[in-house]
């Protein structure tokens, strides 16, 4: 049970007291979860909660700030941006059917950045860079961000010279059209996008999901980027009628993945997990840097899984520290 959001206690009893009978026998222990302060404090409400349920507390986890990625996406998207002492500014618009929203962690876990989402396009301001997410509905989302003003507030944004990246839904939704000719996702019919890239999407019912090794061409010639793909539809780039004298080139050695203008300003893709390469992710964030006047980071890091699989080994040694596991092995079967 987690303690940190309150009513810890009255969450274990209440919910004890709605199950059936033969279900409450299956509850054998108590655990509770981010705990901030002494434990010998917390004692006298163990000694209560014990005693009310006639179930062992076997253990009390304490609270680890800023060491694992957040369990949901309601953490996620909720959680208060870092604003100080941060090089980079990435605003994540807040899609009403944000998808994927986990693309953002191995940015979220650079300490030089700061990851806000932002609903509201008085929110927006001037980041370095607006990233948009991927969609569980994407003309659905295009709507939304038109009908609240938000379409245009990105649009103003990356004529003045801002920084746009699009996964997947993302993507196309920076293109020029959106067209569901069979109303896959309920809005049949033809589409203006943001126009931020000359790409026409057509969604149709074949889904497409695979993983994907690609080698990048930008920002960095050469990178293995690992990722996958999880979208409906297919687009096409008509570069012939994009701005005159913008040339766009592919991001990776399949340009189906995705293109980037000749200023790297507009960036879109639909490799999910992009920002997990490492590598590849510094590169494109010293661009950002870059345009700062401030030094490149160091390229030469692992990725975002390498990390994430040593905080789940560090979480395994906490869970073990603060748990009296013969008493949990004594349960089992």
């Amino acid at each position: 049970v987690d303690i940190d959001r309150g009513g810890a206690f009255a969450q274990v009893v209440g919910t004890l007291e709605l199950l059936e009978p033969e279900e409450r026998a299956l509850i054998k222990g108590i655990v509770i979860n981010k705990f901030r302060g002494q434990r010998s404090l917390l004692q006298p409400g163990i000694e209560w909660l014990e005693n009310r349920t006639g179930i062992p507390v076997i253990g009390v986890i304490p609270w680890m700030d800023s060491v694992f990625p957040a369990e949901d996406s309601l953490s996620l998207l909720d959680r208060p941006s870092r604003q100080a002492a941060t090089d980079v500014n990435i605003a994540v618009i807040r899609l009403p059917r944000i998808a994927n929203f986990t693309d953002f962690e191995p940015l979220d876990s650079e300490p030089s950045v700061s990851v806000r989402y932002v609903t509201l396009k008085e929110q927006l301001g001037y980041p370095d860079a607006v990233i948009l997410p991927g969609s569980k509905t994407t003309i659905g989302d295009l709507l939304a961000l038109q009908k609240t003003g938000m379409a245009e507030a990105i649009q103003n944004y990356a004529a003045s010279g801002g920084t746009v990246m699009g996964i997947c839904g993302g993507f196309q939704l920076m293109g020029k059209v959106l067209a569901d000719p069979e109303g896959v996702e309920g809005h049949e019919g033809r589409y203006r996008g943001l126009d931020l890239l000359p790409l026409k999407t057509v969604i149709n019912g074949q889904k497409i999901a695979r993983q994907r090794q690609v080698t990048s061409n930008y920002p960095q010639m050469g990178l293995p980027v690992a990722g996958y793909e999880l979208h409906q539809g297919r687009s096409h780039l008509a570069e012939d009628e994009g701005p005159e004298g913008v040339e766009y080139h592919a991001m990776f050695d399949d340009k189906s993945l995705g293109y980037v203008d000749s200023t790297q300003s507009l960036w879109g893709t639909y490799i999910h997990g992009v920002f997990d390469n490492g590598a590849w992710r510094r590169a494109w964030l010293n661009r950002l840097r870059q345009q700062r006047g401030l030094s490149s980071l160091p390229t030469g890091i692992s990725n975002y899984r390498e990390q994430r699989e040593m905080m789940l080994d560090v979480l395994a040694d906490v869970v073990e520290s603060y748990i009296d596991v013969p008493r949990l092995t004594a349960f089992l079967p």
